[in-house]
């Protein structure tokens, strides 16, 4: 931790990047202007003040390349930036929670990657969008890490130096790789790939704001279902769209994800034409979170999620410890890489009996209120609207039994259910603070709501109605 490195410049690659970025702020910044010029004066002169703009753009990605400077000074990161002003970023080492690397196809052709280095400040500290191989090994070696061992060959990068490939892994430690038969179950039980049925069907049924009105004449008549047999066809062509965008892009984004133990770092790998890498340090691992989608929930499978202090929900793709994997192998897994927070053995204080009705009427009133309006004034079928209460009654008896919280030494368990049922474990270390609510209804049933906050990237533990005698000496026990 003590080694100093001289001041890196970004790779030649981050002149474009740069360009690209400045130019992009200045097109968005006068877009309507932009816009008028086209419309009053005409596409000529719309060119040339892109034509200015990137030009300009290209000078001042030149200038804040040369301006942009990084190493490692007095044990700590600093990135000096800015033309017009200077700005100096100064992060301690030990204050370095992860980082994560990625590389673009392009950034892999030439040889350059971006890091993002992650504090307990939350969100990315530092971003360099674009250096080389040599420069990442010298950085993360004075970071105290093995140089890029599990990265990729790029074309030019050359060999790195001796004090930098002194520090590489003779091999790697994978704890787990995710198959490629896994990657069309991630697809088909994606909770995207609803939303994106719905956007194909919105589409469809708006086809004549978007194709002229006489194209629209001749296409609609043929795109409508004549028969039932029609029509299960075209419901089928859509949910096979859907499925394959979603299988292409689960393929992108999740092809060759394996799960690394370098020492004392999680090294977590991922993808086929861009390549991602996040190191995390297994001590600054805060918490592990469990999600199940509902189809994942009643096939038994499940995808595992590790958070920091300074990795908050943006970045939870990144901190994915495992896309996809059978439930009952989730606790094995957190147990050989995250041993501190292992997942079973932690009994849960749930919400008592006579907190049921409580938790019917949450849900069961809005969705009635939600649904008389159709129901009284679009008969018979505004009829179908009243649905929505015996689903709202389901939906409430399932959040009743998910609902718990529990403390085992040190690690907080708490479990919950919006749509799909989700588990945090976390150090108990991580409480910031905590609160115990009670209304006056609750106090008639000697219920109450417990409320914690945590260190792991701005989560909130809240499980309601729990028995007041439960919740204060849970309380007292954080």
């Amino acid at each position: 931790m003590s080694s100093e490195a001289a001041a890196e410049r970004l790779h030649p690659l981050g002149i474009g990047l740069l360009a690209v970025r400045r130019a992009r702020r200045w097109i968005s910044a006068i877009l309507p202007a932009l816009a008028g010029v086209a419309l009053g004066v005409g596409l000529l002169p719309l060119l040339a003040a892109l034509v200015v703009i990137v030009v300009a753009g290209a000078i001042i990605g030149v200038l804040e390349w040369r301006a942009y400077t990084f190493g490692i000074e007095e044990g700590s990161f600093v990135a000096r930036h800015g033309v017009f002003s200077r700005d100096t970023v100064s992060v301690p080492l030990a204050r370095v929670q992860s980082i994560d690397i990625e590389q673009s196809p392009i950034a892999r052709l030439l040889g350059a990657r971006s890091l993002t280095i992650r504090t307990a400040a939350g969100s990315a500290t530092v971003r360099l969008i674009a250096v080389s191989a040599v420069a990442e090994s010298r950085l993360r070696s004075a970071l105290g890490e093995s140089a890029a061992d599990g990265a990729p060959a790029e074309a030019g990068a050359g060999a790195l130096p001796a004090e930098a490939s002194a520090h590489a892994l003779p091999a790697e430690d994978v704890v787990r790789r995710l198959p490629a038969s896994a990657l069309p179950l991630i697809a088909v039980t994606s909770p995207r790939i609803g939303a994106g049925i719905g956007v194909l069907v919105a589409v469809f049924y708006r086809l004549d704001d978007v194709i002229p009105g006489d194209l629209t004449e001749k296409v609609a008549p043929r795109l409508a279902p004549g028969s039932l047999v029609a029509a299960l066809l075209e419901v089928s062509a859509v949910l096979a769209f859907a499925l394959a965008a979603s299988l292409v892009g689960t393929t992108l984004a999740w092809a060759g994800f394996r799960v690394v133990r370098d020492g004392s770092r999680l090294r977590l790998r991922r993808g086929l034409l861009s390549y991602r890498e996040t190191v995390i340090p297994v001590d600054r691992v805060r918490a592990v979170q469990m999600r199940e989608g509902l189809a994942r929930e009643a096939l038994g499978l499940c995808s595992l999620t590790v958070r920091t202090a300074g990795r908050a929900t943006e970045a939870a793709q990144s901190g994915v410890l495992f896309p996809l994997l059978a439930r009952r192998e989730s606790a094995g897994l957190v147990r050989e890489t995250i041993p501190e927070l292992e997942l079973e053995g932690i009994p849960l204080r749930r919400p008592p009996r006579r907190a049921r009705g409580r938790a019917a009427r949450r849900l069961t009133i809005p969705a009635a209120i939600v649904a008389a309006p159709p129901a009284a004034l679009l008969a018979p079928y505004g009829l179908l609207a009243l649905l929505l209460v015996p689903a709202a009654a389901l939906l409430s008896l399932a959040r009743f039994r998910a609902e718990g919280v529990g403390l085992e030494g040190d690690r907080l368990a708490w479990r919950r259910r919006v749509l799909a049922r989700s588990t945090l474990v976390a150090q108990a270390r991580s409480v910031q603070w905590r609160r115990v609510r009670q209304s006056p209804l609750q106090r008639r049933r000697a219920l109450a709501t417990l409320e914690v906050g945590l260190a792991v990237g701005g989560v909130e533990v809240s499980a309601r109605d729990l028995d007041s005698g439960d919740a204060a000496a849970l309380a007292r026990a954080l």
